[in-house]
């Protein structure tokens, strides 16, 4: 019974993590597209104030 006990909250402790991880990816990604976007929208204004 005890070794049951220990087993299910191993799983139940992974999958957790698992979607902790997932989670911190997620926003991540999210995070680095913004600012992704953020400069590439810089370097167009750039361009658009340099052309005559």
């Amino acid at each position: 019974m005890l070794w049951f006990i220990l087993k299910c909250s191993f799983w139940v402790l992974l999958g957790f993590i698992l979607l902790c991880e997932l989670a911190a990816i997620r926003v991540s990604g999210l995070y680095s597209r913004e600012e992704e976007r953020q400069e590439a929208l810089g370097k167009h204004r750039q361009q658009a104030k340099s052309a005559p």
